[in-house]
């Protein structure tokens, strides 16, 4: 081989390597992408701007205070903060002051765009130290002054380490108001929808305006906070609201610079001015998006598995949740048939209350249908076998594992036996990978495709995939039951463990997207 020849093959071998490696890292780079928008649905985006950041004189960002960030705004007469970050973000925000060259005993006033602690849970010690007013909307007051609930202040974002305290409020908002200080005019703008008590300040200073958007326009991209309204109403958001809050927003002239609570960026020097054109794209997006969401709750209902009992159509009851399950119940005149009930000694009184607010006595149980079989939950149905006599179906492969579980007297049937209940014609499909069977049910019920799963698929967010990671399954197996439910396209959804209390009602890719996620999670722990 002459020296070229070598020479050309090595080069040919450099740039295979060089490529093999360069698909390595992209597909690194995806699978870590891939993972940050998966964590991004059950938690906050991390804050990457380190801050100060200077968008205007007198106008700054402070940024990684939490989840969110905070804005000062420098007048004549003294300092006005937006947001506060959480407590444990204090030390940081006073560095920023310095690294400004700001005294925060010249803060006066705490403006607060919403009753979320990662934007608010600062303030009562940046009262403590300086003396400023905090102000905040009216529909939030509440929850800051009683600390709570936990899913008011937090949504569905766990942060277990964080402690709530109460903060008092001194000026409570309604919107419409002007806010003046020194040289700084803000005008308060109600924005309810992502919380009841969401306010929007829009800064006129110099010829030039600024919207302090809090999370009803969450990004300086443009993503809005319109997730609140996709839950139940004890996180607080609302649909109906979010979409007048957006139509007030369209009518106003586009401001200077949108400046959101969480910017979203891991660039230093970042650009807060907003287009006419974008403008418009975001609100008309979202006005869109409420309006279909709007008009689903009118036809449809806001069908949330939150722990209320409540009739997702005629004849099928969601009794709440008992001991972290969700249980339900078809009915056909006097008689009825439940689901997946757990094994706890208590379960008896629970279905009788239950029970008795829909007009139905536990006596007249059929049977229950058993998704799965795990011994602690069948051990605990015997009370309610003893109570009633009911019949026991389960999946053929564990029949005999169970039997001497149950009471010697209790009938127990093979899935198939469901059939003998002609009124209720369901569908079995066996959920492989998880060693013992688990076994799913479609159902055609009053126009409607019913899909009850048990306890596999959940939806995924930050602590069911944490689950996912925990849970022993055979992966090819389990890949290929995903398979068969996608061929599924139900309407209703009813798993044995509702994820933040999710509505019942699936639309148009909601099915196939929830699907996706979990593919995506399995393949990136492959």
């Amino acid at each position: 081989m002459s020296p070229r020849d070598r020479r050309t093959r090595s080069t040919k071998r450099l740039l295979i390597t060089c490529l093999t490696l360069l698909v390595i890292a992209g597909l690194i780079a995806l699978q870590y992408f891939n993972r940050a928008g998966h964590d991004a649905i059950s938690e906050p985006d991390p804050i990457f701007v380190p801050g100060p950041v200077t968008f205007a004189p007198g106008l700054h960002l402070l940024g990684a205070l939490s989840p969110s960030v905070a804005y000062v705004i420098e007048t004549t007469e003294g300092l006005i903060l937006v947001d506060t970050g959480l407590e444990d973000a204090l030390p940081l925000l006073l560095r920023q002051f310095r690294k400004l060259g700001l005294d925060i005993k010249n803060l006066k006033l705490i403006l607060l765009t919403h009753g979320h602690g990662d934007h608010y849970l600062g303030a009562k010690n940046l009262k403590r130290l300086t003396g400023a007013k905090i102000y905040v909307g009216k529909g939030d007051s509440k929850v800051l002054s009683e600390a709570g609930p936990r899913e008011a202040v937090f949504s569905t974002f766990r942060l277990d380490h964080v402690e709530i305290h109460p903060t008092v409020v001194d000026v409570e908002l309604v919107g419409g108001e002007v806010i003046e200080l020194g040289d700084a005019r803000v005008q308060v703008i109600a924005a309810p929808g992502h919380t009841p008590g969401s306010i929007c300040y829009l800064l006129k200073r110099n010829g030039q305006t600024a919207l302090f958007s809090g999370d009803t326009i969450m990004t300086i991209t443009g993503d809005l906070g319109t997730y609140a309204t996709y839950l139940p109403p004890r996180y607080r958001g609302d649909a109906g609201d979010y979409l007048a809050t957006l139509r007030e927003l369209k009518k106003l002239s586009v401001p200077d610079l949108l400046l959101p609570g969480h910017p979203k960026t891991d660039q230093r020097m970042i650009s807060a001015r907003i287009t006419p054109q974008k403008w418009s794209s975001l609100l008309g997006e979202g006005i869109r998006q409420m309006e279909k969401l709007s008009n689903r709750y009118a036809t449809d209902g806001a069908d949330f598995l939150d722990g209320n009992p409540k009739e997702l159509i005629s004849g099928l009851h969601y009794l709440g949740d008992f001991s972290e399950t969700a249980i339900y119940c078809f009915t056909d005149q006097s008689s009825f048939i439940l689901f997946d009930v757990p094994g706890d000694p208590k379960l008896v009184d629970f279905l009788e209350r239950q029970l008795g607010e829909i007009g139905l006595a536990l006596s007249e149980l059929n049977a229950v249908v058993l998704t799965g079989a795990k011994p602690a939950s069948v051990r605990g149905l015997a009370p309610l076998i003893e109570k009633t006599g009911c019949q026991i179906i389960v999946a053929q492969s564990d029949l005999e594992d169970i039997r001497n579980l149950i009471p010697s007297a209790t009938v127990l049937l093979p899935q198939d036996a469901i059939k003998q209940f002609a009124w209720l014609p369901l569908q079995p499909i066996s959920v492989e990978g998880f060693g013992r069977t688990r076994t799913a049910y479609q159902i055609e019920w009053k126009g409607k495709r019913i899909l009850l799963t048990g306890r596999v698929p959940l939806k995924i967010t930050r602590e069911t995939v944490r689950e996912l990671e925990l849970t022993q399954f055979t992966l090819t197996k389990f890949m290929k039951s995903l398979s068969h439910f996608a061929q599924l396209q139900p309407d209703l959804w009813l798993p044995a463990r509702p994820v933040h209390g999710q509505n019942a009602n699936l639309y148009g890719s909601d099915w196939q997207d929830i699907l996706r996620e979990i593919r995506l999670q399995l393949g990136l722990r492959q």
